[in-house]
């Protein structure tokens, strides 16, 4: 089969994709990056075209065209993209391509993301509750969680720049979980001395996570390149991980996976989730208080083989039963080529008519 997307989003591009590769798919990614109030679109007879979010007519044509020279049987689209859905929508229908929608805001987002789904031929959901949602306005969803890809989300090199006692690399989501997680396990940490630096977005533009960080605001160090994630790994000694959503079983952030891939200790804000599929103490570390925050931390800091140790059967863990290669063959696949089949049917059906 072949899998087309248009998002270079690293989960789409070192995640999803090469896992559909592993399984013997061909994919292509016609990447649309999101540059303020423009969408820059690429690899159109090579042109760089942008165009204004307002300009709809010109997105869809840009889809079209895209869609129509490489012949995907499948387009997958994942998360906050509005703007390419309808476009991507009409394309399939056209073309005669299947559309898949990959929830991974569930359940924050999934009153946000519906009008999504609702275009799609098939919808996944990062979060197991959402299906029953989903069902409720007839929509048939089916469960694809976060996963890691171990040939990017590999051990990285030693970086002194790195070095660091704890790392942070998250967003300032206003969410409540979210908002939790940095009140319980960053907040207790930050006037004791230890050596760290903060990444993500919004930290330096939203007036609650500017608040939050008082007078800490320079360990705030701006984003960092999802392509150095393995050498931040290697070089800091803790990376600590926040949550959206503390109620689902499944839905977890990505870093869950990627940091374990890369090597890295992983000290997680405690989610249903986080204890469901991880092992607490032996492939990850969890904090449910300040108290346990600031204890584990200093802990492991004092513990390198500990820290090691865990780090090391973490990685092994989600590499063994987490990788995308195996999301794709078990979660995905089963799902696309059923309807594959089914449309091959109907397609044999209007010949003999």
């Amino acid at each position: 089969m072949k899998i087309a997307c248009f998002s270079a989003s690293p989960i789409m591009k070192y995640g999803l994709m090469p896992g559909f590769e592993k399984n013997g798919e061909e994919t292509k990614i016609f990447p649309m990056a999101c540059m303020g109030d423009e969408m820059v679109t690429l690899e159109l007879d090579g042109q760089v075209i942008r165009v204004p979010y307002t300009e709809q007519d010109k997105i869809n044509s840009y889809i079209d065209k895209c869609i129509a020279r490489y012949g995907p049987d499948y387009v997958i689209l994942e998360g906050y993209q509005g703007e390419l859905a309808l476009g991507i929508s009409m394309a399939c229908e056209k073309y005669g391509c299947g559309f898949i929608y990959w929830s991974i805001e569930d359940p924050v987002g999934f009153a946000r993301t519906l009008p999504i789904a609702k275009m799609a031929d098939i919808v996944f959901t990062t979060a197991l509750e959402c299906i029953r949602e989903y069902r409720n306005q007839g929509i048939q969803a089916h469960l694809l969680m976060f996963g890691c890809n171990p040939e990017f989300h590999r051990s990285g090199v030693y970086r002194p720049q790195c070095d660091l006692d704890f790392a942070v690399q998250a967003s300032w989501y206003n969410f409540a979980s979210r908002i939790e997680g940095f009140n319980i396990l960053l907040k207790p940490l930050l006037g004791l001395g230890y050596k760290y630096r903060i990444w993500g977005y919004n930290w330096d533009s939203n007036p609650q996570a500017r608040a939050f960080l008082g007078d800490n605001e320079d360990h705030f160090a701006g984003i960092f390149p999802n392509e150095k994630l393995p050498d931040l790994c290697a070089s800091a000694r803790i990376i600590l991980g926040f949550q959206c959503d503390s109620s689902s079983i499944t839905q977890t952030s990505m870093r869950n996976y990627e940091v374990l891939s890369c090597g890295g200790f992983y000290l997680c804000q405690y989610t249903k989730a986080s204890a469901y599929i991880f092992r607490e103490g032996t492939h990850l570390e969890l904090v449910r208080d300040k108290e346990e925050a600031v204890s584990k931390v200093l802990f492991y800091l004092a513990h390198d083989q500990e820290r090691i140790r865990v780090a090391r059967l973490g990685q092994e863990y989600v590499h063994r039963r987490h990788s995308y290669e195996v999301r794709v063959s078990e979660d995905v696949l089963p799902y696309i080529e059923r309807r594959a089949s089914i449309r091959e049917t109907a397609k044999i059906r209007e010949l003999r008519i």
